[in-house]
């Protein structure tokens, strides 16, 4: 049976507070304390990125659509903005990985790799999607 769940945010750095609380509502009886956390940080670095880099120039108003769902052992999430388009590969290529000591920002598509089974991110019409697949250990 796949589960699946949609929520709409505005662009502004507060709503990750209701994100996180709606993934948690849902998910949180489901998974393993260590896929919850690891799923927590995906969705929260996704929808940081969003704010602060794709929407930096659009009103506040401008929605943020989450997409989840769990289907077996699999999560996937879906961030869709209404930003610029940019190159994953070229940026995950050309932004060297740098100990947290010395990066305390910029660092998200970094993490959202080390953390995701795979990810990508495309340009559908009139917006952008970064999506997330990760493998989730069930309680």
């Amino acid at each position: 049976m796949v589960q699946q769940l949609s929520l709409k945010v505005t662009t502004r750095l507060e709503e990750l507070a209701t994100v996180l609380g709606w993934f948690n509502r849902h998910y949180q009886p489901q998974l393993s304390r260590q896929t919850l956390i690891e799923c927590q940080t995906l969705l929260a670095e996704g929808f940081t990125n969003a704010v602060q880099h794709a929407h930096r120039d659009q009103a506040p108003q401008t929605p943020i659509e989450i997409e989840l769902s769990l289907s077996g052992n699999q999560i996937e999430l879906r961030i869709w903005d209404r930003g610029p388009t940019f190159d994953l590969e070229q940026r995950m290529q050309n932004h060297p990985e740098k100990p947290a000591s010395e990066a305390m920002r910029g660092r998200g598509l970094q993490i959202i790799a080390s953390l995701a089974d795979s990810f990508s991110y495309h340009r559908f019409h009139d917006r952008n999607c970064l999506q997330i697949t990760k493998t989730a250990v069930l309680d």
